[in-house]
Protein backbone atom coordinates (compact mmCIF):
# COMPACT_ATOMS: atom_id res chain seq x y z
CA UNK A 1 0.00 0.00 0.00
CA UNK A 2 1.27 3.45 -0.83
CA UNK A 3 0.05 6.91 0.11
CA UNK A 4 1.01 10.52 -0.45
CA UNK A 5 -0.08 13.41 1.69
CA UNK A 6 0.91 17.01 2.28
CA UNK A 7 0.58 18.22 5.84
CA UNK A 8 -0.63 21.72 6.66
CA UNK A 9 1.35 24.22 8.78
CA UNK A 10 2.37 24.52 11.75
CA UNK A 11 3.06 21.39 13.81
CA UNK A 12 2.88 17.85 12.47
CA UNK A 13 2.62 14.67 14.53
CA UNK A 14 2.25 11.34 12.77
CA UNK A 15 1.65 7.81 13.99
CA UNK A 16 2.03 4.77 11.77
CA UNK A 17 0.93 1.20 12.19
CA UNK A 18 1.10 -1.81 9.87
CA UNK A 19 -0.62 -5.14 10.48
CA UNK A 20 -0.68 -8.00 8.01
CA UNK A 21 -3.93 -9.33 9.46
CA UNK A 22 -6.15 -7.60 6.97
CA UNK A 23 -3.08 -5.68 5.73
CA UNK A 24 -3.48 -1.98 6.40
CA UNK A 25 -1.45 1.13 6.84
CA UNK A 26 -2.89 3.87 8.99
CA UNK A 27 -1.70 7.46 9.08
CA UNK A 28 -2.91 10.09 11.52
CA UNK A 29 -1.85 13.70 11.75
CA UNK A 30 -2.57 16.72 13.94
CA UNK A 31 -1.89 20.30 12.94
CA UNK A 32 -2.11 23.45 15.02
CA UNK A 33 -4.73 25.93 13.89
CA UNK A 34 -3.27 28.27 11.30
CA UNK A 35 -3.28 32.02 11.73
CA UNK A 36 -2.55 32.61 8.04
CA UNK A 37 -4.50 35.31 6.25
CA UNK A 38 -4.28 33.13 3.15
CA UNK A 39 -2.69 29.81 2.22
CA UNK A 40 -2.95 27.54 -0.79
CA UNK A 41 -1.35 24.26 -1.89
CA UNK A 42 -3.36 24.21 -5.17
CA UNK A 43 -4.28 20.54 -4.84
CA UNK A 44 -7.29 20.95 -7.10
CA UNK A 45 -8.08 21.36 -10.78
CA UNK A 46 -9.79 24.55 -11.93
CA UNK A 47 -10.87 25.26 -15.49
CA UNK A 48 -9.17 28.10 -17.40
CA UNK A 49 -10.28 31.55 -16.30
CA UNK A 50 -10.19 30.95 -12.55
CA UNK A 51 -8.03 29.89 -9.60
CA UNK A 52 -11.01 29.00 -7.40
CA UNK A 53 -10.56 29.74 -3.68
CA UNK A 54 -7.73 29.53 -1.16
CA UNK A 55 -7.80 27.48 2.06
CA UNK A 56 -9.53 30.33 3.90
CA UNK A 57 -12.30 30.58 1.31
CA UNK A 58 -11.15 33.77 -0.46
CA UNK A 59 -11.99 33.81 -4.16
CA UNK A 60 -9.18 34.81 -6.51
CA UNK A 61 -9.76 37.62 -9.00
CA UNK A 62 -8.16 37.07 -12.42
CA UNK A 63 -7.06 40.04 -14.53
CA UNK A 64 -4.45 41.07 -17.06
CA UNK A 65 -3.76 42.43 -20.50
CA UNK A 66 -4.58 39.06 -22.09
CA UNK A 67 -7.59 36.74 -21.81
CA UNK A 68 -8.56 35.39 -18.39
CA UNK A 69 -8.42 31.88 -19.87
CA UNK A 70 -4.63 32.10 -19.49
CA UNK A 71 -5.07 31.45 -15.76
CA UNK A 72 -5.86 28.00 -14.35
CA UNK A 73 -5.01 25.45 -11.63
CA UNK A 74 -3.67 22.07 -12.75
CA UNK A 75 -3.80 20.12 -9.47
CA UNK A 76 -0.31 21.07 -8.31
CA UNK A 77 0.06 24.82 -8.90
CA UNK A 78 -1.70 28.00 -9.92
CA UNK A 79 -0.68 28.89 -13.48
CA UNK A 80 -0.45 32.29 -15.18
CA UNK A 81 0.44 32.26 -18.90
CA UNK A 82 1.47 35.29 -20.92
CA UNK A 83 1.23 34.36 -24.62
CA UNK A 84 2.44 37.63 -26.16
CA UNK A 85 5.37 40.00 -25.63
CA UNK A 86 5.27 42.51 -22.78
CA UNK A 87 1.85 41.50 -21.49
CA UNK A 88 0.86 40.39 -18.00
CA UNK A 89 -1.49 38.13 -16.07
CA UNK A 90 -2.51 38.39 -12.44
CA UNK A 91 -4.46 36.62 -9.73
CA UNK A 92 -5.39 38.73 -6.71
CA UNK A 93 -6.81 38.15 -3.25
CA UNK A 94 -9.52 40.43 -1.84
CA UNK A 95 -7.58 41.03 1.38
CA UNK A 96 -6.99 44.41 2.98
CA UNK A 97 -3.57 44.14 4.62
CA UNK A 98 -0.82 46.59 5.50
CA UNK A 99 1.80 44.60 7.45
CA UNK A 100 2.36 40.91 6.70
CA UNK A 101 4.83 38.21 5.76
CA UNK A 102 4.58 35.97 2.72
CA UNK A 103 6.07 32.81 1.29
CA UNK A 104 5.55 30.98 -2.01
CA UNK A 105 7.23 28.61 -4.48
CA UNK A 106 7.53 29.74 -8.09
CA UNK A 107 8.75 28.34 -11.39
CA UNK A 108 9.16 29.90 -14.85
CA UNK A 109 8.53 27.74 -17.92
CA UNK A 110 11.45 29.00 -20.01
CA UNK A 111 14.78 30.82 -19.93
CA UNK A 112 14.71 34.47 -20.98
CA UNK A 113 16.78 34.53 -24.15
CA UNK A 114 15.53 37.47 -26.23
CA UNK A 115 15.51 41.20 -25.50
CA UNK A 116 13.61 41.83 -22.29
CA UNK A 117 12.93 40.00 -19.03
CA UNK A 118 10.27 37.84 -17.43
CA UNK A 119 9.16 38.58 -13.87
CA UNK A 120 7.23 36.87 -11.10
CA UNK A 121 5.77 39.44 -8.72
CA UNK A 122 3.93 39.66 -5.44
CA UNK A 123 2.28 43.08 -5.28
CA UNK A 124 1.43 44.47 -1.83
CA UNK A 125 -0.67 47.42 -0.64
CA UNK A 126 -2.25 47.71 -4.07
CA UNK A 127 -5.08 50.21 -4.50
CA UNK A 128 -6.97 47.81 -6.81
CA UNK A 129 -7.60 44.09 -7.13
CA UNK A 130 -6.53 44.01 -10.79
CA UNK A 131 -3.42 44.72 -12.83
CA UNK A 132 -4.83 48.22 -13.47
CA UNK A 133 -3.43 49.49 -10.19
CA UNK A 134 -1.94 52.90 -9.44
CA UNK A 135 -0.05 52.25 -6.19
CA UNK A 136 1.79 49.21 -4.84
CA UNK A 137 5.01 47.72 -3.51
CA UNK A 138 6.43 45.03 -5.78
CA UNK A 139 8.49 42.03 -4.63
CA UNK A 140 9.93 40.49 -7.80
CA UNK A 141 12.02 37.61 -9.06
CA UNK A 142 13.45 38.58 -12.43
CA UNK A 143 14.74 36.32 -15.21
CA UNK A 144 16.92 38.79 -17.16
CA UNK A 145 17.45 38.71 -20.89
CA UNK A 146 20.19 36.54 -22.34
CA UNK A 147 19.70 33.75 -19.81
CA UNK A 148 21.60 35.68 -17.13
CA UNK A 149 21.28 34.55 -13.47
CA UNK A 150 18.10 35.37 -11.57
CA UNK A 151 17.77 38.74 -9.85
CA UNK A 152 15.56 40.06 -7.03
CA UNK A 153 13.97 43.49 -6.80
CA UNK A 154 11.67 45.52 -4.58
CA UNK A 155 9.97 48.45 -6.29
CA UNK A 156 7.22 51.01 -5.69
CA UNK A 157 4.51 52.27 -8.01
CA UNK A 158 3.24 55.83 -7.69
CA UNK A 159 0.94 56.51 -10.60
CA UNK A 160 -0.03 54.21 -13.46
CA UNK A 161 3.10 52.72 -15.00
CA UNK A 162 5.39 54.89 -12.85
CA UNK A 163 7.56 52.23 -11.20
CA UNK A 164 10.89 52.87 -9.45
CA UNK A 165 13.30 50.46 -7.76
CA UNK A 166 13.68 50.67 -3.99
CA UNK A 167 16.44 48.02 -3.81
CA UNK A 168 17.75 45.06 -5.78
CA UNK A 169 20.08 42.09 -5.61
CA UNK A 170 21.74 40.98 -8.85
CA UNK A 171 24.07 38.48 -7.12
CA UNK A 172 21.72 35.74 -5.94
CA UNK A 173 23.94 33.07 -7.49
CA UNK A 174 20.92 31.28 -8.95
CA UNK A 175 20.80 30.22 -12.59
CA UNK A 176 17.58 30.30 -14.57
CA UNK A 177 16.16 26.77 -14.48
CA UNK A 178 12.72 25.95 -15.96
CA UNK A 179 12.80 22.52 -14.27
CA UNK A 180 13.11 23.91 -10.73
CA UNK A 181 11.04 25.82 -8.24
CA UNK A 182 12.39 28.74 -6.23
CA UNK A 183 11.17 30.05 -2.89
CA UNK A 184 10.27 33.69 -2.30
CA UNK A 185 9.84 34.90 1.26
CA UNK A 186 9.31 38.47 2.37
CA UNK A 187 7.93 41.02 4.80
CA UNK A 188 6.39 44.47 4.60
CA UNK A 189 5.65 46.65 7.65
CA UNK A 190 5.46 50.27 8.77
CA UNK A 191 3.86 53.52 7.64
CA UNK A 192 6.05 56.63 7.38
CA UNK A 193 9.07 54.33 7.22
CA UNK A 194 8.29 51.05 5.48
CA UNK A 195 10.52 48.01 6.05
CA UNK A 196 10.78 45.76 3.00
CA UNK A 197 12.53 42.38 3.04
CA UNK A 198 12.90 39.61 0.49
CA UNK A 199 14.89 36.39 0.24
CA UNK A 200 15.16 33.89 -2.61
CA UNK A 201 16.50 30.33 -2.65
CA UNK A 202 16.20 27.21 -4.76
CA UNK A 203 13.70 24.55 -3.73
CA UNK A 204 15.44 21.58 -2.10
CA UNK A 205 18.22 23.72 -0.59
CA UNK A 206 18.46 25.31 2.84
CA UNK A 207 16.73 28.65 3.39
CA UNK A 208 19.41 31.34 3.74
CA UNK A 209 19.68 33.10 7.09
CA UNK A 210 20.21 36.55 5.61
CA UNK A 211 17.71 38.49 3.53
CA UNK A 212 18.53 38.86 -0.16
CA UNK A 213 17.16 42.40 0.16
CA UNK A 214 16.66 44.30 3.43
CA UNK A 215 15.54 47.87 2.72
CA UNK A 216 13.44 50.76 3.97
CA UNK A 217 11.36 53.31 2.10
CA UNK A 218 9.81 56.64 3.18
CA UNK A 219 6.76 56.98 0.95
CA UNK A 220 4.97 60.29 0.63
CA UNK A 221 1.88 58.75 -0.96
CA UNK A 222 -0.81 57.90 1.60
CA UNK A 223 -1.72 54.80 -0.39
CA UNK A 224 1.72 53.25 0.17
CA UNK A 225 1.37 53.79 3.92
CA UNK A 226 -2.01 52.04 4.00
CA UNK A 227 -3.51 48.58 3.72
CA UNK A 228 -4.34 47.19 0.31
CA UNK A 229 -4.88 44.09 -1.77
CA UNK A 230 -2.35 41.37 -2.67
CA UNK A 231 -1.69 40.31 -6.25
CA UNK A 232 0.32 37.41 -7.72
CA UNK A 233 1.51 38.69 -11.09
CA UNK A 234 3.48 37.51 -14.12
CA UNK A 235 5.02 39.97 -16.58
CA UNK A 236 6.70 38.56 -19.69
CA UNK A 237 8.71 40.46 -22.30
CA UNK A 238 10.97 37.57 -23.37
CA UNK A 239 10.61 33.95 -24.50
CA UNK A 240 6.83 33.97 -24.81
CA UNK A 241 4.57 32.18 -24.33
CA UNK A 242 5.73 32.17 -20.72
CA UNK A 243 3.99 30.38 -17.85
CA UNK A 244 4.66 30.88 -14.17
CA UNK A 245 3.69 28.14 -11.70
CA UNK A 246 2.87 29.33 -8.16
CA UNK A 247 2.50 26.90 -5.27
CA UNK A 248 2.50 26.62 -1.46
CA UNK A 249 1.51 30.23 -0.90
CA UNK A 250 1.19 31.76 2.57
CA UNK A 251 0.22 35.26 3.65
CA UNK A 252 0.62 35.55 7.42
CA UNK A 253 1.14 37.91 10.37
CA UNK A 254 4.79 38.84 10.83
CA UNK A 255 6.27 36.74 13.62
CA UNK A 256 4.24 33.61 12.77
CA UNK A 257 6.37 30.43 13.13
CA UNK A 258 7.66 29.02 9.88
CA UNK A 259 5.32 26.65 8.11
CA UNK A 260 6.02 22.96 7.90
CA UNK A 261 5.17 22.17 4.29
CA UNK A 262 6.12 18.53 4.22
CA UNK A 263 5.56 15.70 1.81
CA UNK A 264 5.46 12.21 3.28
CA UNK A 265 5.48 8.99 1.25
CA UNK A 266 4.85 5.72 3.07
CA UNK A 267 5.20 2.21 1.64
CA UNK A 268 5.07 -1.32 3.01
CA UNK A 269 4.91 -4.89 1.70
CA UNK A 270 2.86 -7.50 3.52
CA UNK A 271 4.55 -10.73 4.67
CA UNK A 272 3.30 -13.81 6.45
CA UNK A 273 4.15 -12.28 9.82
CA UNK A 274 4.80 -8.78 10.94
CA UNK A 275 5.71 -6.83 7.80
CA UNK A 276 8.57 -4.37 7.51
CA UNK A 277 7.58 -0.75 7.08
CA UNK A 278 9.70 1.60 4.96
CA UNK A 279 9.04 5.29 5.51
CA UNK A 280 10.39 8.17 3.48
CA UNK A 281 9.64 11.65 4.77
CA UNK A 282 10.72 14.80 2.96
CA UNK A 283 10.31 17.97 5.02
CA UNK A 284 10.41 21.07 2.82
CA UNK A 285 10.70 23.37 5.84
CA UNK A 286 13.98 21.71 6.90
CA UNK A 287 14.96 20.42 3.42
CA UNK A 288 15.66 16.99 4.94
CA UNK A 289 14.87 13.55 3.59
CA UNK A 290 14.44 10.96 6.30
CA UNK A 291 14.08 7.21 5.92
Amino acid sequence: MQGHRRFAPLVVAASLAFLTLGGYLSVSSAAAASTDYSSDSFGRTVAPGSWGTDAQGHSYVISGTVAASNARVDGSAGLLTVPTFCDQMASSLPLNLRDFGFQLRVKLSSVSTSAGENRIRLLARTDATTEKRTYDYEFALSAPTGGKPLEAYIARRVGAGNDSTVAGNTSLGLAQDPSSYFWLKGEISGTTTVTLRLKVWKDGTAEPTAWSINATDTPTATQLRSAGSIIYSHYACSAVPSTVSIDDTRIYPIGTPAAILATAAFSATATSGLGPLAVTFTDRSLRLRLT
